[in-house]
Order: C-alpha cells, then structure tokens, then sequence
C-alpha cells in the first residue's frame, strides 16, 4: 500500500507535532517512510500528523519479514515505524535486518512505552499506541538528526577527494606549486560547520 500526502511547505506557525520552529531540512523533499504491520486507522492517524506538521510523506506498508527485507534493500528510506502488536516477526530481526545491511534509518517502535531500555539497539524511541503528536514530533527530530549525518558524510566524501586531488598534484609537480582548494558548501552543510 502506497501514499503520498502532505503539505508542500512547513507552517510557518509553530504546530504541537514540530517542537521546534523548522524542519527545513526535512519539509524540502518528500519523506520516505517504511511502515511494519500498522492498522489503516493508524495510518490515518499518522498521516494526518505529519500533515499538520507541513511534511510531504510517501509511505508503504509491509505485513512480514519477507516484504519488509525487500523494501529495505529497494530504496532509500528516512523512517521505520514498527506496530510490536500487529508485527508478524519480531524487532530484533528488524534490527538484524538494518546492520546486516549497513542501513542507518531511525526506528520508532510502537509498543510498550515502559519497557525500557529499548527492546533492540535499532530503535531511536518507543512509544504506546496512540501517541501520534509526540511520535510525530520525535519521528521529524529523528529524520533531521539522519539527513544531518548524510549530509555529513557527503560532505567528508568531498573533502577527502578534494585532499586526495591536492596530494596528486603535489607528488606529480615537478616544481615548486602553491595549492589552494576552494570547497564550495551548501548553506545547510555550512550551517552543520558552525
């Protein structure tokens, strides 16, 4: 099953399912979320949230392990969420399933929000069912923390080809030359600098 709703841009009001005043880095492009096992009536629920919240979302479901590895390995996703209720395997081999694969996406488990700690090292927060404004809010948190680390390992991606560029040059010159590399960055890489 396949959706795609939101709202183009983030309110400019601070909404309760945001906690800060932006996710700009978020609300730019459409969030990809895969969901484990949740009802219907959830992901209305969960849908409507992020609308509110100003987040364009795409988001499929999966009912079992198989469908899930799939997915997993099909595209690139910004978001788990896990129903422990409904869920016909367990998080531990959804847990299993993201290091094997080397994924870094954030797990939001929705399950008993009293056992504690969490019940894989995947999960990033877990939540009793019905807790949407507060899942919302720290789904979004947990995205912009994930695109923050992407951006930054792009950016390390470029600098060291940048050094590996300046290193040729060096090595290969016959005389003396003075070198200087000017790294263009975007204004968010910027902003993770500072």
């Amino acid at each position: 099953v396949e959706r795609s709703r939101g709202l183009g841009d983030v309110y400019k009001r601070q909404s309760p399912y945001l906690g800060v005043q932006s996710y700009h880095m978020i609300h730019k492009q459409i969030m990809n979320i895969l969901l484990v096992s949740l009802s219907d009536s959830d992901v209305e629920l969960l849908t409507g949230g992020f609308r509110k919240a100003g987040q364009v979302c795409r988001e499929i479901r999966v009912t079992n392990s198989e469908q899930f590895a799939e997915q997993l390995n099909g595209q690139r996703w910004e978001l788990i969420i896990f129903d422990a209720e409904r869920a016909t395997f367990d998080i531990q081999h959804c847990g299993n399933l993201l290091r094997k694969g080397r994924h870094d996406i954030p797990v939001i488990y929705m399950g008993n929000a009293e056992s504690l700690p969490p019940p894989d090292a995947a999960v990033a927060a877990v939540f009793s069912k019905y807790e949407f404004p507060r899942l919302v809010s720290a789904s979004l948190r947990e995205v912009q923390a994930l695109l923050h680390r992407r951006q930054l390992a792009t950016l390390q991606h470029t600098l060291n080809a940048a050094e590996q560029r300046s290193h040729l040059l060096m090595t290969e010159s016959k005389d003396p030359v003075a070198y200087i590399c000017l790294l263009y960055t975007s204004d968010a890489a910027d902003d993770l600098l500072c």
